[in-house]
């Protein structure tokens, strides 16, 4: 490896800030050299076999190029303008009144008018109680003019949202509304489009002819062609409908339009054999996971409304607590495994590599460097989509960058799932092996030639403090040295 102490000597500075930054770690000089002499050795091979090679090769254990990556359909802010048609709809409305009650008012009252009635029953029969004078006084007030006006207006409301046919029920406000204002405000229109956009022949950019037919069957009053954009098509729904009139309107919908319509966009693609890159494989933009090594988020990190498994955890100190943290250790220590991460485009500097990764993925090459696994993309929510282009666009620029390094031909076998992964990806470390989960339908083994080979990746953690091997999965650091092991 060219400028191998070079290298070593910046990575053991960068590894010591790191490592107080995070504020959890003990850790000697010593430790870290070792750190440094046992990762020279597991990943010299390939960088000077590949990334040596490449002309895109920083000199610092990097490949670094710009790449164009397709914006897939985002289902999750679909999802959410399908949700706001259903729930935010409704507050232009006013709920339906009958003599000055709602509905919810009708059913609040309903006790009290009952509970009177009761408590006049029960005293009328307790004359041996009360002398004549006294319960004339009290029969008369229950029975006053203005008691009696308010109850039965009460009464004939209630009448009314018990068997009108006029009126129309919103679980989301446990009210009525009159069903001539809900047509007039757009409402009905917006629950029907709601009930289109969520289903998966609607998960498209352009309309095709089921979807066309469906649109004009529904709403009659537009005009639709296939080929033309759905987002247009829903925004004339909604100018015809009046839904686009309110005031959250065009933010919502701005967002809709962008998740429907995918894009190229271009993003710093970096392909990492650097130590850094290992120990912060999980320091995302706006996500996280169970390998983190900032156990206590002293990055400040926002968890993105976003979309991945690891980021949809409902609770968010579960991402930061780093039960799997010394899966950095296992990924740097092993002779496979590489860090594949795109920056956004707008970085102008040199060190990537201590950057906010926005989207990451561990592949790793056998010894042979004929057989490769392409490990779960972090962060990611479809995993159980098996045409996920997400998956297969950084595959086939990994693909490319071996193949040109070893000057073979580019023509790679593929077969994914679990199954296939666990067949060929064995397990040696304190990883956690996200390439076995049964849920990750686009984890695979690619390989060049007739058949795959094993792949041995993963190895046993090294404490920092005291140098010893060890398996703990809940820190970089051994028991005996962790400051926060809970004995």
């Amino acid at each position: 490896m060219r400028n191998a102490n070079e290298i070593k000597a910046e990575a053991k500075e960068q590894i010591i800030k790191l490592l107080n930054m995070c504020e959890c770690y003990s850790y000697t000089e010593e430790g870290i050299d070792l750190w440094l002499s046992v990762w020279e050795k597991a990943c010299s091979p390939q960088i000077e076999a590949i990334a040596e090679k490449s002309p895109y090769y920083d000199g610092k254990c990097k490949i670094v190029f710009p790449s164009e990556y397709p914006r897939e359909i985002d289902d999750y802010e679909i999802n959410n303008f399908v949700q706001w048609l259903r729930r935010n709809m409704i507050e232009c409305i006013e709920p339906a009144k009958v003599n000055g009650y709602t509905y919810a008012d009708t059913n609040s009252l309903n006790y009290c008018y009952n509970a009177a009635s009761t408590f006049m029953n029960q005293i009328s029969n307790m004359d041996k109680l009360f002398n004549k004078d006294t319960l004339e006084t009290l029969v008369n007030e229950y029975k006053s003019e203005e008691f009696m006006k308010q109850y039965n207006l009460w009464r004939e409301a209630k009448h009314f949202f018990d068997y009108s046919c006029e009126i129309e029920y919103v679980d989301s406000t446990n009210n009525y509304y009159f069903k001539k204002d809900l047509e007039k405000y757009g409402y009905d229109k917006a629950i029907r489009l709601a009930n289109i956009l969520e289903c998966s022949y609607a998960r498209k950019q352009f309309l095709d002819d089921e979807l066309t037919y469906k649109l004009t069957r529904y709403f009659p009053d537009c005009k639709f062609a296939t080929g033309q954009k759905l987002s247009r098509a829903v925004n004339r729904i909604a100018t015809k409908y009046k839904i686009n009139k309110h005031k959250d309107w065009n933010n919502v919908f701005a967002k809709y339009a962008d998740a429907i319509n995918p894009l190229l966009i271009t993003k710093w693609t970096v392909i990492s054999w650097h130590p850094i890159d290992y120990l912060t494989f999980c320091f995302g933009n706006s996500w996280s996971s169970c390998s983190n090594i900032d156990k206590h988020n002293v990055r400040g990190i926002k968890i993105g409304a976003s979309r991945s498994s690891v980021t949809s955890y409902v609770n968010e100190d579960y991402v930061f607590r780093g039960e799997h943290s010394s899966a950095a250790l296992s990924y740097m220590f092993d002779k496979t495994s590489f860090i594949y991460y795109t920056v956004n485009h707008k970085y102008d500097g040199t060190h990537y590599e201590e950057q906010d990764k926005e989207s990451r993925i561990v592949f790793s090459l056998n010894e042979e460097m004929n057989t490769l696994l392409q490990s779960r993309l972090y962060p990611q929510c479809n995993d159980d989509n098996p045409n996920d282009t997400n998956y297969r666009v950084p595959r086939e620029i990994v693909q490319k960058v071996i193949a040109d390094a070893l000057e073979v031909p580019n023509l790679w076998k593929m077969k994914k799932g679990r199954d296939f992964c666990c067949d060929y990806a064995k397990s040696r470390g304190v990883h956690y092996p996200d390439y076995t989960d049964s849920r990750n339908k686009n984890c695979n083994i690619s390989w060049l030639g007739e058949d795959p080979t094993v792949i041995y990746l993963g190895n046993d953690a090294i404490c920092p403090n005291c140098g010893r091997v060890h398996q703990y999965t809940g820190s970089l650091n051994c028991t005996n040295c962790d400051p926060e092991y809970d004995n």
